[in-house]
């Protein structure tokens, strides 16, 4: 049986920070992974080291209109290739073009990872445009991911996307947190993680790992299937 075709979309290749440890894991889980985004070292360095195949396509987060459309029809074209089962886009622009081509397509899953609003700081008629992406995005998307529940509530409020599209996972986070890096390697500094880090004579919040996406978690793609949906089959086109 094939495995399951996932596309992330970022905008710039820096963004595929956000994505290490990830992508791999997904890799090793039995999915074909591909990372569409602008040329750049860091999409050669996941492919290096996550194991994914990468297709560069141009993109420029600034408003450029003949630049955007060029990117959309060679994002239609990535996509139509590649055939996914599941589109991960995040970041502004890319989710824009990213979820309309992927909607045209009839991408059975169309992810729309949310990590901020870009339009909370314009104004004027960029704000109102801004406004309008977004609710272009959503509409494409079949769930739209948030990395926290205030984000959530904001974007509601704004009325830039419907509640039942709308999703937080657990207690929200971009892709977890690796607890094996923070692991105490000495039963002094274990003993000083337990008690929690202290500023003063104020006791410091201790943080956990809360979201499956995380490297060293166990059933961490678990959540991947089930909030997709997804089915061992071709996507069909309509």
């Amino acid at each position: 049986m094939s495995k399951p075709r996932l596309v992330y979309i970022v905008t710039d290749s820096i963004s595929t920070r956000l994505l290490r440890g990830q992508l791999r894991h997904l890799v090793e889980d039995g999915f074909d992974v591909t990372v569409i985004c602008s040329p750049g070292p860091e999409l050669e360095r996941a492919v290096r080291e996550e194991g994914v195949r990468a297709v560069p396509v141009a993109m420029k987060r600034p408003i450029r209109p003949i630049r955007d459309l060029f990117s959309l029809v060679a994002l239609f074209l990535a996509l139509w290739k590649v055939r996914p089962h599941i589109v991960n886009a995040g970041t502004p622009k890319a989710a824009l073009l990213g979820m309309i081509a992927s909607w045209i397509l009839r991408v059975p899953v169309r992810i729309y990872i949310v990590r901020g609003l870009r339009g909370e700081t314009a104004t004027g008629l960029t704000r109102r445009i801004l406004g309008w992406t977004e609710r272009i995005s959503s509409f494409c998307a079949t769930h739209i991911l948030f990395v926290s529940k205030s984000l959530r509530e904001v974007y509601l409020e704004l009325g830039l996307g419907p509640a039942r599209k709308a999703v937080v996972l657990l207690e929200g986070s971009s892709k977890g947190v690796d607890v094996e890096r923070f692991r105490a390697r000495r039963s002094g500094s274990r003993r000083r993680a337990s008690s929690g880090p202290r500023w003063g004579s104020r006791r410091m919040p201790r943080w956990s790992a809360s979201s499956a996406g995380s490297p060293g978690t166990r059933g961490r793609t678990t959540w991947w299937r089930r909030f997709c949906g997804w089915r061992r089959s071709s996507p069909k086109r309509t």
